[in-house]
This record gives C-alpha cells, structure tokens and sequence, in this order.
C-alpha cells in the first residue's frame, strides 16, 4: 500500500488581498502548503481568491465557497486549511458548508508545535497555547470535551450552560498550566545566572533559514537539521568550538514565521527568554529565498515584540552558494556589519566563529596585574574567564595583562585582592 492513501488529503486555500501585493501573496502560499506538508498532509487541491476585504461571514466569498464544497465532494478531501486566521463563527459557517473540519493558519501552526514538542517544557506551552485558541471556539467541542469527562447524560439541549461549565474547566486547566510554566521560567532563571560565568549567544531568525545548521559546525555538536518547519521548539544549548576565554555558549531556538500566532509567542516565552539573557544575538537571514526582506523584518519586529530589540545582534546571510557575485557585492555595500556564510564551507564557519569573538573581545576591559607567585588561583581564574593578552613570571609575582567582560572582572575583585601595577 502506498503511503499516499494513508495521508490525510486536504485543500488548501489562499485569498488575495488587493493591497498585499502579488509576490507577497505567493511566498505566503508557498509558505503555508509548507506547513501542510511539514503535518504530512496530501496537499490534493488549492484554491485562491482576490478580496477586497474578508466577507464577515464566511471569509470568502459565496462563489469561493460552493466552488470549493464542490471540489471537496469530488476529490473527498479530509480537511481545508485557510492560510490566514479566521473567526470562531467564520470557522462554524464553513464547516457547516463543506461538512469537514476547517483549519485556520494558528490551529495549522499549532498542530505542527504539538507534532514537534517533545520536552516537558514544549509539551507544556503547547498546550496552553491550544487551550488559549480553543477557548473562544468551544461551541462545535463542548461535546467533545464531555466524552473526556466521561458524561454519559449529556445533551445539546443543554446548550450555553454546558458551554460555560467547559469554559471553566479550560480556565481552570490554563491556570493549572501557567503554573507549571512560572516553576519552569523559574528554573530557567537560576540556569541563566549559573551560566552568567560564561558568554551567550542565540541563534534567531525566520524559521528554515539554517540556524540549526550553523549550530551543528560551529559546535561541532549534530543537531537536527531538516527541510521541515519548526523542527526546533525546546532551546538547545551547546559550546562553542573556540579556545576563547570565557567558554561561549550557544542556543538553538524556535523559527520565527510571519505573524506568529499570540499565543504562541505568550506560551513560548520561557523558549523566547533565551534571546532576552542573550550577550549577543545570532540574527540568521537566507538570503537565496527571494522573500528574504520581508522575512527580515518579520523577524526584527517579533525581537521587537518580546523586548529583544535593544540586545547587540550581529546578522549572518547564509546560503550564499546560491548566491551571485553581484548580489554578494549588492550585501556588503548594503550590509557592511554583516557576515556572508554558507554552512557547509569550513573557512566561513571559521571566520563566523571568529567574528563572535572579536565582537566579545571588543567589550573586555583590559587591565594589568602583579599577582603573588603563591596566588595561584587568582591565574587559574583569568585563564578560565579572560584572554591572557600576555603572562610573565618574576622572582616573587606574576605580571598578567588580561581583558575580560566588565562582569568578570567585578567577580574577580570580590573574590580576590589583587594589586594593580
């Protein structure tokens, strides 16, 4: 049997909206039967339309309607997917019409987030994200929600009381998970401070632009890297291939995609916090996808939206095998603070790696020492959080000139006594 008659086969529609420009609204659709694909859905029709606005109703328009309840009965399709997020009472009108399930952009990247979460962490701001999207939709689940209860009594006649009493029980189980997610921000806080002896970079950007890639050669750490959307959820944290004082360590976020639903932003923000106790952010941008600005600045504006925005960011344009030399020329006229890499070339990961470090370096003060030959551990200390610019050793001192991040050296005068010369 082919894997095809196993996949669930779906339609997947787009509208036009006459002010959103044409080679917007097709990276958009592109985008969206990605998504399909990355849930395993047959993608076995796809409509479009050009609105002047979304009809309050239906969405789209009468004619869009029966066209694709007709295609629907013809081709049997499972499910439609509607690339941009539509109203409860929008989703109820077209189920009610093609007699299948509707799916709307945040319920598709939901079930992506839940195919993908594997961490207890994930798992968890899932959840919440789901139950925050399906709390205003509970007319069409509250039987459903009822069968999990076990009722047996039940009927629809019950109507609005039933939907209140199932209203309850979500809020209750929303506060139950923000609960759970607070212990963990909480965790996440004392891990962060634990790692406040070391340097943090984060890898951020659109998703499928090849951060984790960038991760995998400049740790030197394999780390899942795929053609499939939002194939990391869970923050990944590895080291850093360098010799550089201190250690720099290196975080693998979630993908940013445009107009990432709210919720998903609110329920990943213990993820997201990664990018705020960054020392430097990773800004990654495929520069081979001819969307690529417009992708850009849908990743700045959700820095913007979780406060990012103010930490020191160096941009990476990766892909540039796929890249003419005019372009490359066009990026570093354009560009001058960027670096230009492809992955899989040693020498650009080299020159990335050292970049990061030149950037660091930039920031560390540097002060000279004379340190008692007995005082061993005031060296161990440097050699483990500072560049040793140079080292000399006299009959009774050692002369040290060291830089280190102004954090290291307000360690080092806590916990030593040191003489400056």
């Amino acid at each position: 049997m082919s894997n095809t008659k196993n996949k669930i086969k779906v339609g997947v529609v787009t509208a036009q909206i006459k002010w959103f420009g044409r080679a917007q609204h097709d990276s958009e659709a592109k985008e969206f039967k990605l998504l399909a694909l990355t849930l395993g859905y047959e993608v076995a029709a796809e409509f479009s339309q050009k609105l002047d606005r979304p009809h309050s109703n239906t969405y789209l328009s009468k004619g869009k309607v029966l066209e694709i309840k007709q295609a629907s009965e013809d081709m049997k399709l499972d499910k439609i997917l509607i690339s941009s997020d539509i109203s409860p009472s929008q989703s109820k009108s077209l189920e009610s019409a093609f007699k299948i399930p509707v799916i709307d952009r945040s319920g598709l990247v939901l079930e992506i987030f839940e195919k993908h979460a594997s961490t207890n962490q994930a798992k968890t701001q899932v959840a919440l994200a789901k139950l925050n999207y399906q709390l205003p939709r509970l007319t069409g689940l509250w039987t459903h929600l009822d069968r999990e209860r076990g009722g047996s009594n039940v009927s629809k006649g019950m109507g609005e009381r039933q939907i209140n009493v199932d209203r309850s029980l979500l809020r209750k189980r929303i506060t139950t998970l923000n609960d759970r997610l607070a212990k963990i921000a909480t965790r996440h806080e004392v891990q962060t401070k634990q790692q406040k002896s070391k340097l943090n970079i984060c890898l951020a950007g659109y998703t499928n632009v090849g951060k984790s890639s960038i991760m995998k050669e400049i740790t030197g750490v394999n780390v899942k890297a795929q053609d499939d959307l939002f194939t990391t959820l869970s923050t990944t944290t590895r080291q850093m291939l360098s010799k550089f004082k201190p250690d720099i360590l290196v975080s693998d976020t979630v993908g940013f995609i445009r107009d990432l639903p709210p919720d998903l932003i609110k329920a990943f923000r213990t993820t997201l916090a990664s990018l705020l106790s960054a020392d430097l952010i990773i800004h990654v941008c495929d520069f081979s996808d001819p969307n690529w600005e417009y992708k850009l600045r849908s990743a700045y504006q959700i820095f913007t939206d979780i406060g990012a925005d103010g930490i020191p960011e160096l941009l990476v344009f990766n892909k540039m095998d796929k890249v003419s030399t005019a372009n490359k020329f066009y990026l570093q006229k354009s560009y001058p603070n960027a670096i230009l890499v492809t992955t899989h070339a040693k020498e650009d990961m080299k020159a990335l790696r050292l970049k990061i470090e030149s950037l660091f370096q930039k920031t560390f003060i540097r002060k000279k020492l004379s340190i008692r030959q007995d005082n061993s551990s005031y060296i161990q200390y440097l050699y483990r959080n500072a560049v040793i610019d140079q080292i000399k050793y006299c009959p009774k001192t050692i002369k040290v000139s060291a830089s280190m991040s102004s954090e290291g050296w307000k360690k080092f005068d806590k916990h030593f006594a040191c003489i400056d010369c």
